[in-house]
Formats: structure tokens, C-alpha cells, sequence
């Protein structure tokens, strides 16, 4: 999944909500891995991400891939189904992905990726 007018950083930053050394709220990553789960009816356990990073190219843009599994993995295009499905929630939920427009998932992502590492080079 591809999101502009986010970092890496800001999407796995944790906000300081009060005074103790230990006031933190939930990150962007905590949000959507929760959202992940309430939309697949899974535990958050069972909702792995495994990358985030920014775009080599593209500025603000994080990159995240994950996977959800039950018994077994759910099968990719589940999985973009389900975040494409509710592209504008995830934007909502607490300004998840800033930019709602500006979101691509699945085979949309990886050709877009594609297309700007070669216009790019």
C-alpha cells in the first residue's frame, strides 16, 4: 500500500498525550493494523506488517506491506479489496492516510512503483 503526505517515521510515531514518561497514544501503524483486524473479524495478532518505508522517489510517501491470517493467510487481493473497499475510513480514522486520493494498493502500487522507478531513473 502506497499513501502520499506521510513518512515512515510519522506512520510508526507515537504521540506524547500527557505529562508521565509513559503517556503515549497509539501510532498510525497501531490504527491501521487495528482497522485491518476489525475489517477481517481477526485479533490483531494475526495482522502483520512487515515493511514500512518511504518512497525512494516519490516525497512523503510510505510504503506498507502487510498480511492477515486466519487459517490460513488471507490471499492479496482480499486483503486490497478489504483496504480499497474502506479507503476513505482509513483516511478518517484519526487521519490515518492524509490523503485519501492519493492511495493505492494491490497491483495499482506495484505498477505505479514501477512506472516511476523507470521515469525516474
Amino acid at each position: 500500500m502506497l499513501s502520499a503526505g506521510i513518512t515512515a517515521e510519522q506512520f510508526v510515531d507515537r504521540p506524547k498525550i500527557g505529562p508521565g514518561t509513559n503517556d503515549y497514544g497509539k501510532s498510525k501503524y497501531d490504527l491501521f493494523r487495528e482497522m485491518i483486524a476489525r475489517k477481517l473479524s481477526v485479533s490483531t495478532k494475526n495482522v502483520d506488517i512487515f515493511t514500512v518505508l518511504n518512497h525512494p522517489v516519490l516525497e512523503r510517501t510510505v510504503d506498507v506491506r502487510f498480511a492477515a491470517h486466519g487459517s490460513p493467510y488471507y490471499r492479496p487481493a482480499r486483503l486490497d479489496g478489504i483496504v480499497n473497499q474502506f479507503k476513505i475510513e482509513v483516511s478518517d480514522e484519526r487521519s490515518l492516510l492524509r490523503e485519501p486520493s492519493r492511495f493505492l494498493s494491490g497491483i495499482v502500487s506495484c505498477l505505479f512503483v514501477q512506472l516511476t522507478q523507470v521515469l525516474f531513473r
